[in-house]
C-alpha cells in the first residue's frame, strides 16, 4: 500500500554509494556550474588520490547552488580535513566509507551560510573527546561541554532558524535548527558521522522540532544541547517521536541525506525548499514507544510568569494530602515543546502547587486526555483564597474581579487561573456565560475596529471583502444576521464582482443585519472551500460584537453558486444557523442528513434544468419530507418550485427571508446527526471529536432521553460529550452510551475552566458548555465497513496446463479466464479513471494471478528488492489465512516488496517462531496496527517485513516504453504465480487443504495504487481495488474479497 503502508526503514545508504568508480565525471554536474564549472574541475584535478572521490560524490550530489557558488579551495580543505578526522578517529575502522561520504564529508546539513567551519572545531572539540573509544561516547561529550565553549544556547529569539554555526556563535542564540547543525559539524570535524533529523509537526500540533543522530554501529539520536549524561537515545522529545506517523508528510520524522534520495527534508523555515535529500526514519522512533501502566496518563506541565514567558518553578502535585511528585518546570532555556511531564492516574482530581515559601499558587487539574498541558500563571487573584476557593460564588466574584483587573486577559489565560476549576451551579454557569461574552465584546471591539472598518476579513492568504446595511428596529435581545452569498463562480473576477454588486440590493429583511460577503476566490466552488467556514465563524463573531446581532438568530442563503454554498454550509455548520435558504443552487456530494436540526428553505425555478438543478430540487424535497416524516421533530422544510421561472425566479424566492426570521437557533438539541463534509470540523453542537482522526463522510448520531445520552458511530474511536444543563441535568447522574454498552456513568462538575476553553474552541459564547466527559467508541467490527452482501465475489478456474510466467497474459487460459470488474476506488468505491482488472486462476501446484492496468504513462523508479516501490505505481496482491495474511507488492521494473503479517493473538500458538522468516529475532520484524482502521477488535498484528516468499514467480510486461513520457503508452501487465506448498503458514490458522478442493473460499485482494490523483473534483484517494474498504486500509481481511476455486 502507498505511503500509509508500514515498511521496512529504508537503508540509510547502499554499497557504491557514490556510483562515480569511474576515471570520467559526469559532464551533466559540472554543466550545471554554470561559470562556476572552472573552480570544480580545478577540485576534481587537484584532489589527492586518496581524495578523488570525496570530491566527486559532494560534486556529484550537492544543490545546483552550490554548484554555481563553491570555490575549489573551500572543497579541497573541507575534503582534506574531512579525511583527516576520520582516518585519525580511533573509531576510524568502524566507520564504513558510505557512512563516510554521507555524514561526515559533508560541509553542510541543511541550507545554513557554507562556513569555513571545520579547522576551528577540529581545534575545540579534539580535547573535549580526548580519551573516547566510540562515536557515541565522543558525541554525548562534545554535547555536554560545546555549547559553553561557543557561548550559544537555546532561544526562540535567535535571527533565523537555518543558521550556520558561526552565524549562532554571533549572536549567542539558536533554535534547535541551529543548535543542531553546531552539534553536527562539530562532530564531523573529529570523524563522528553526525546528520540532521526532524519533525514538520509533532502529532500533537505543539510545533516542530529538530535533533542529531550519530552512527556507531547504528543510528542514535541526541538533542543538540540537551545532553543525558554519557547516554544516548534519550530525550524530552522521545515520548511525541513514538507517536509519529510514517504515512502523514506533516507528522513523519525525518533525516538528511547528502547524497540524492526521492524524498526530500521538509524544511518549515522555507517550505518552498526541496534542495535537502531526505530518508523516513519514523519507524525507529515509533518501536520506542513504552507502554503506561493501565490506568495512568501523561501530563505536561509549563508555568508562565508575568511576563508571559515560561517560568522555572518549584512544581508539586498532591493526591489528597499526598505529594505525588515534585519537580522543577523549564523556563525559556529549554526548547518551546520540552515540559515538565508527570505521570498520574487518569480522570483524577489533583492539587497542584507553584512556588515556594510565602509564594505558593495553589491550582487545580483533572487528568482528561493523555499529553494534556496544564498552563499554570504566576498571576493570584486576591479574592480567592484556600479557605473559600470550594464556594462557587467566590469564583462568578473572582471571576468579575479578575476581568476588573486584567481587562487585556483573553480565555485562555482565564481557565489557567486557579478559581475557574471551582465547581459551579447551574444559575453560576449562567452568569459566568455572560460575563465572558461580554468581556469578548469588549475585547473585539477593540481588536477588531480596524478589520470593521476597512470591511475586509483576512484568513491566511484569502481576503473576504463584505458589505452590509442594517434594516428595522433593533429588538431587545439583538439584531438578527442575514449571510447573503453571491452567485458567479468559474468566471473571470469582474462577472464575479458584477454578482457581488448585485446580492447587495438583492434581498431586504424586515428587521436584522443584511451581509454580502465578496467570495473570497473565484473558483467554481467559490462558497464551499475550507477558508469559507473559519471566516463566517469570524464574521458572526464580529456582528454579534459590532451590530449587537443575537448569536441565535443567524441565518444563510445564497444564490445560484451561492446556493451551492447554501447547500454545503448549511448542514456542515447547522449549529451556527438558525436556518438557511438556498436559491437555484447544486448540491454537489453533500448530503441532507446532516440538516437535522436547521429548518431549511429551499427555492428553485421549474425549468433552471442546468446541471440538473430543478430535477436534483425536487428529489431534495422528496428527500427532505421522508426524512422529516421518519423524524418529526427534525428536517423542518419549506420547499418552493417555481414552474414557469427559469434560473431567476423575479425575486418571488424572498418569500425564504421571512420564513426563516421565525426560526431561533437550538445549540442543544436533544438528537444530533453530524456527516463529515470534505471540509470537516472537530466540534458539532455538543459532541467533538479529536481533530487528527476526523475524516470526510464520517457519520455520528446522539441523543438525549433523560438522563442519558447514547452515541452511534462506527467512523471515530474517541468523542467528547459537552454537558450543559440547558438540555441535561448535571445535578444528576448521567450515562453515556453506545451499542448497548455503558461508556460513563456518573455525576459531572460544571467550571469555569471548561465554559471558557470551550468558548474559546467555538468563538461563540452560546456553544460554551461548562462540563464535558470524553468517551471511547466501541471498536467496530471490520465487516461494519463493507457489509458482507457487498463483498466482491470471483470464481477461480481450475486449469490443466502449467503456465509459462513471462507477464504477457497471451496464453489460452488468461485469455479465456473471467475477469473481475474495473477496479474502484479504495475508500470511495467510485469509479477510477484508467481501468484496471485481475483474473485469478489455479491448478494443483500454483495459484496465479494476473493484472491488465491501463496507464498512458508508465513510469516506475526503484529496481532493487524490497526497495519501497509503494512510492511508485505498483499492483499489490492480499491472501488471507484465518491467523496471518501474505501482502505482495511489484512496480512495472518487476521490483518486488513482500510482508507477512500475523495477528498477535495468535502467534505463539500457532507456532509460526520455528521459522526462521516468523521468529520473533527475525529481520525487519515490528508491530503493526493497521493503517486507516486501526485498534482492530483482534488486536496488534506483527509485521515480518524481511519475509521473502519461497519460489514464487513474476513477470511484468509493458505495453509502451517505460520511463518515456514522450508518447502515450497502453499499460502494463503483471503475471504471478505462488505455489500452494510454500503457504503452510496461511493455512495454518484453519489447517486449509493446500491446494484448495473445489469448492473451498479464500479471502484475497486485488489493488492498484498510484504516485498521483485523478484532478478534482474527482475523488481518488489513489488506492484502487478489487472492491471499496471504505477507509483507506488494505490491511482488513475481513472485507477481502471471496474467492471462490471452482473445476472450470
Amino acid at each position: 500500500m502507498r505511503q500509509p503502508l508500514i515498511a521496512v526503514i529504508l537503508p540509510t545508504l547502499l554499497l557504491g554509494l557514490s556510483g562515480l568508480a569511474s576515471a570520467e565525471f559526469d559532464t551533466d554536474r559540472l554543466a550545471l556550474a554554470g561559470d562556476n564549472r572552472a573552480e570544480l574541475e580545478r577540485a576534481l584535478a587537484d584532489a589527492p588520490a586518496d581524495q578523488r572521490e570525496g570530491i566527486e560524490f559532494l560534486i556529484a550530489n550537492m544543490p545546483e547552488s552550490d554548484l554555481q557558488t563553491l570555490s575549489a579551495d573551500y572543497l579541497l580543505e573541507n575534503t582534506r580535513l574531512a579525511y583527516q578526522a576520520w582516518t585519525n578517529a580511533p573509531w576510524a575502522k568502524e566507520i564504513p566509507k558510505d557512512i563516510f561520504l554521507n555524514n561526515v564529508l559533508p560541509y553542510a546539513s541543511i541550507n545554513e551560510r557554507r562556513d569555513e567551519w571545520r579547522a576551528d572545531f577540529r581545534t575545540r572539540c579534539l580535547p573535549m573527546v580526548e580519551g573516547a573509544s566510540s562515536p557515541s561516547e565522543a558525541a554525548a561529550l562534545i554535547n555536554q561541554k560545546l555549547f559553553k565553549n561557543v557561548g550559544v544556547k537555546y532561544s526562540t529569539r535567535r535571527v533565523k532558524a537555518d543558521q550556520s554555526p558561526l552565524e549562532s556563535m554571533e549572536t549567542g542564540l539558536a533554535s534547535c535548527t541551529g543548535l543542531s547543525v553546531l552539534l553536527i559539524d562539530a562532530c564531523r570535524s573529529v570523524g563522528i558521522p553526525a546528520r540532521f533529523v526532524g519533525t514538520p509537526l509533532w502529532f500533537n500540533q505543539s510545533g516542530n522540532h529538530s535533533w542529531v543522530e550519530v552512527w556507531d554501529d547504528g543510528w542514535h539520536f541526541t538533542g543538540a544541547a540537551e545532553p543525558t549524561g554519557n547516554e544516548l537515545d534519550r530525550g524530552w522529545f522521545v515520548a511525541n517521536a513514538t507517536k509519529a506517523d510514517r504515512s502523514s508528510k506533516a507528522h513523519a520524522i525525518y533525516a538528511t541525506s547528502f547524497k540524492q534520495t526521492p524524498l526530500s527534508f521538509p524544511c518549515v523555515w522555507n517550505r518552498k525548499l526541496r534542495s535537502i535529500p531526505a530518508v523516513n526514519v519514523t519507524d525507529r522512533y515509533v518501536s520506542l514507544k513504552k507502554s503506561l501502566p493501565p490506568g495512568m496518563t501523561e501530563s505536561l506541565f509549563v508555568v508562565h510568569g508575568a511576563d508571559g514567558n515560561r517560568a522555572s518553578c518549584r512544581l508539586r502535585v498532591l493526591d489528597g494530602d499526598e505529594v505525588v511528585f515534585e519537580g522543577q518546570t523549564n523556563d525559556e532555556g529549554f526548547d518551546a515543546n520540552d515540559h515538565l511531564r508527570v505521570e498520574l492516574k487518569q480522570k483524577r482530581k489533583y492539587s497542584v502547587l507553584i512556588g515556594e515559601g510565602d509564594q505558593v499558587i495553589r491550582d487545580t487539574i483533572i487528568t482528561d486526555a493523555d499529553e494534556e498541558l496544564h498552563e499554570h500563571h504566576l498571576v493570584s487573584v486576591d479574592a480567592v483564597s484556600e479557605s473559600s476557593a470550594d464556594k462557587p460564588a467566590t469564583a462568578i466574584k473572582a471571576l468579575r474581579d479578575y476581568l476588573q483587573s486584567q481587562p487585556a486577559a483573553d480565555l485562555k489565560t482565564i481557565r489557567a487561573q486557579s478559581f475557574s476549576d471551582v465547581a459551579l451551579t447551574a444559575d453560576d454557569v449562567v452568569q459566568a456565560r455572560k460575563i465572558l461574552a461580554e468581556h469578548q465584546k469588549q475585547t473585539l471591539l477593540k481588536t477588531r475596529a480596524e478589520e470593521m472598518k476597512a470591511r475586509v476579513l483576512v484568513h491566511g492568504d484569502h481576503e473576504m471583502p463584505f458589505d452590509y446595511r442594517v434594516f428595522g428596529e433593533a429588538p431587545e435581545d439583538g439584531r438578527s444576521l442575514y449571510i447573503s452569498m453571491h452567485g458567479g463562480g468559474g468566471a473571470p473576477k469582474a462577472i464575479n464582482d458584477r454578482q457581488w454588486e448585485n446580492q447587495k440590493r438583492l434581498y431586504q429583511p424586515e428587521e436584522g443585519v443584511y451581509v454580502a460577503p465578496r467570495a473570497p476566490t473565484d473558483t467554481w466552488n467559490l462558497w464551499h472551500q475550507k477558508h469559507i467556514d473559519p471566516m463566517f465563524v469570524r464574521l458572526i463573531e464580529n456582528m454579534v460584537a459590532f451590530e449587537n446581532v443575537n448569536p441565535n438568530r443567524v441565518y444563510v442563503m445564497g444564490y445560484s453558486a451561492g446556493g451551492d454554498g447554501v447547500y454545503q454550509l448549511a448542514p456542515r455548520l447547522s449549529d451556527r444557523w438558525a436556518a438557511a435558504a438556498m436559491m437555484a443552487g447544486h448540491p454537489n456530494e453533500t448530503s441532507a442528513l446532516g440538516l437535522r436540526n436547521v429548518p431549511f428553505a429551499l427555492q428553485m425555478g421549474g425549468k433552471d434544468a442546468a446541471y440538473k438543478r430543478n430535477q436534483i430540487a425536487a428529489d431534495w424535497q422528496t428527500k427532505l419530507a421522508e426524512l422529516h416524516e421518519a423524524d418529526p421533530e427534525g428536517y423542518e422544510h419549506f420547499v418552493k418550485i417555481y414552474p414557469n421561472k427559469g434560473h431567476w425566479m423575479d425575486r418571488e424566492d424572498a418569500v425564504a427571508l421571512p420564513w426563516m426570521a421565525k426560526h431561533t437557533r437550538n445549540v442543544t438539541p436533544s438528537k444530533i446527526v453530524w456527516v463529515q463534509d470534505d471540509v470537516t470540523h472537530s466540534h458539532f453542537y455538543w459532541l467533538g471529536v479529536e481533530e487528527s482522526s476526523v475524516k470526510a463522510g464520517a457519520t455520528i448520531i446522539a441523543t438525549v432521553d433523560g438522563q442519558t445520552i447514547d452515541l452511534t458511530s462506527s467512523d471515530v474511536n474517541k468523542m467528547e460529550v459537552f454537558l450543559d444543563d440547558r438540555f441535561i441535568d448535571l445535578d444528576k447522574p448521567i450515562q453515556i452510551t453506545s451499542g448497548g454498552q455503558t461508556l460513563f456513568e456518573g455525576q459531572v462538575r460544571r467550571s469555569l475552566k471548561t465554559l471558557a476553553a470551550t468558548f474559546d474552541e467555538r468563538s461563540d459564547s452560546e456553544l460554551a458548555f461548562p462540563s464535558s466527559v470524553e468517551v471511547e467508541m466501541p471498536k467496530p467490527f471490520p465487516q461494519s465497513l463493507v457489509p458482507a452482501k457487498d463483498l466482491p465475489r470471483y470464481t477461480a478456474a481450475k486449469i490443466d496446463t502449467q503456465l509459462t510466467i513471462d507477464g504477457r497474459l497471451d496464453e489460452e487460459a488468461w485469455q479465456q479466464a473471467r475477469k473481475t470488474t474495473s477496479f474502484v476506488d479504495l475508500v470511495s468505491g467510485q469509479p477510477t479513471r484508467y481501468d484496471t482488472r485481475s483474473s485469478i486462476l489455479w491448478d494443483d501446484e500454483f495459484l496465479y494471478i494476473g493484472f491488465w492496468l491501463e496507464e498512458p504513462n508508465v513510469d516506475a523508479e526503484y529496481k532493487d528488492r524490497d526497495d519501497p516501490i509503494y512510492y511508485d505505481n505498483d499492483v499489490e496482491v492480499f491472501i488471507a489465512g484465518k491467523d496471518a495474511y501474505y501482502e505482495f507488492e511489484i512496480n512495472s521494473y518487476g521490483t518486488v516488496y513482500e510482508g507477512f503479517f500475523v495477528w498477535q493473538e495468535a502467534y505463539e500458538k500457532g507456532g509460526y517462531a520455528s521459522d526462521p522468516q516468523l521468529a520473533k529475532n527475525a529481520p525487519n520484524q515490528q508491530e503493526f496496527d493497521g493503517v486507516g482502521f486501526t485498534n482492530h477488535p483482534r488486536g496488534k498484528r506483527i509485521a515480518f517485513l524481511g519475509y521473502d516468499f519461497p519460489n514464487f514467480k513474476s513477470a511484468v510486461h509493458i505495453n509502451g516504453t517505460l520511463n518515456d513520457d514522450s508518447d502515450v503508452d497502453q499499460g502494463w501487465t503483471v503475471e504471478l504465480a505462488f505455489p500452494w506448498k510454500e503457504m503452510k503458514w496461511l493455512a495454518k490458522g484453519d489447517d486449509r487443504s493446500l491446494p484448495p478442493n473445489v469448492g473451498d473460499q479464500w479471502r484475497i485482494d486485488l489493488f492498484r495504487f498510484n504516485k498521483t490523483k485523478a484532478p478534482e473534483p474527482a475523488t481518488d484517494s489513489s488506492g484502487w481495488a478489487f472492491g471499496k474498504h471504505g477507509v483507506w486500509d488494505s490491511h482488513i481481511p475481513e472485507i477481502f474479497p471471496v474467492i471462490t476455486f471452482a473445476e472450470e
